[in-house]
């Protein structure tokens, strides 16, 4: 018998990560020019920006429902005890799919210890979250008392982000048709953060893209006075150049030394698309 932390690829995990025996990672479903991948095993996310720039408009799906079944299953069998940690329920259905399959496999495997939580996040922010539950997993935490952590972690992840070409948000549906108006003006950068009910929301434009790094970077410390000793996340799709300068921008303001740093999947960027670039931290 064993804890495990099961999550969906939208989360991300750095390499080190989903290689930890504790953790299980169940692909989403990309598709690309007609054929199906599944996310973070037979596809990069360059191969789906390098598309996107040149017409294609990828889509996703969600996580296929006889992976997460098997795994389960199999958990259940052994006498496991699992925490499904799920991209955000409202920028995918993964969430509820894998409730309704939770129930039912505990309608056959009463015993079985299963909590499936909407973390309400997306990429690097359910990734900062899983590595804080691994290592309580790894200090000897009780299974509740690691959910009831994950659950706060979840509550107070910040997710702020810009993105290159709001198109690309809007297609998949996840902004208005007048936040992608105006983000489509010319030289104007849209912030955007997740919202406390896991959605997409923009809070802020500003004329190019330095402009918006210190909007970005100014942001962190409006929303939490207390960043020192903090991990600050930052992650890209295909624009890796912007991570020193932003990572040196917090180091200065805030006195910040400890960052997670990695590339958004491509699950998440066939929605946002080349150029976007992420920070995420906890707030107060």
């Amino acid at each position: 018998m064993a804890l495990f932390i099961i999550t969906d690829s939208a989360s991300d995990l750095l390499p080190e990560i989903k290689s930890n025996p504790n953790i299980e990672v169940i692909p989403m479903i990309v598709t690309l020019n007609d054929k199906d991948y599944y996310d973070g095993e037979n596809i990069t996310a360059k191969q789906v920006t390098d598309a996107m720039k040149e017409g294609v408009v990828p889509k996703t799906a969600l996580v296929p429902s006889s992976m997460v079944e098997d795994s389960f299953k199999k958990h259940a069998e052994n006498g496991d005890e699992v925490i499904f940690v799920s991209f955000s329920s409202a920028l995918s259905g993964s969430y509820n799919l894998v409730k309704m399959l939770g129930e039912e496999i505990r309608d056959k495997y009463p015993n079985f210890k299963l909590e499936v939580i909407d973390s309400k996040c997306a990429s690097f922010g359910t990734c900062m979250v899983i590595i804080d539950a691994l290592n309580n997993i790894q200090s000897g935490m009780e299974f509740d008392e690691i959910v009831k952590n994950i659950k706060l972690k979840c509550e107070n992840m910040e997710h702020i982000f810009t993105v290159d070409n709001l198109e690309y948000l809007y297609r998949g549906g996840r902004v208005s048709r007048s936040a992608k108006v105006v983000g489509g003006l010319l030289g104007i950068k849209p912030i955007l953060h997740v919202d406390d009910n896991g959605g997409l929301a923009p809070i802020d434009k500003v004329r190019g893209i330095n402009k918006a790094f210190a909007k970005m970077v100014d942001i962190i410390g409006e929303r939490c006075k207390n960043l020192k000793g903090q991990v600050i996340g930052l992650a890209h799709s295909d624009c890796a150049e912007y991570i020193d300068i932003v990572k040196e921008m917090i180091e200065q303001k805030y006195g910040c030394k400890e960052f997670v740093i990695g590339e958004i999947g491509s699950s998440i960027s066939a929605h946002s698309g080349p150029g976007t670039f992420a920070i995420f931290f906890i707030s107060d």
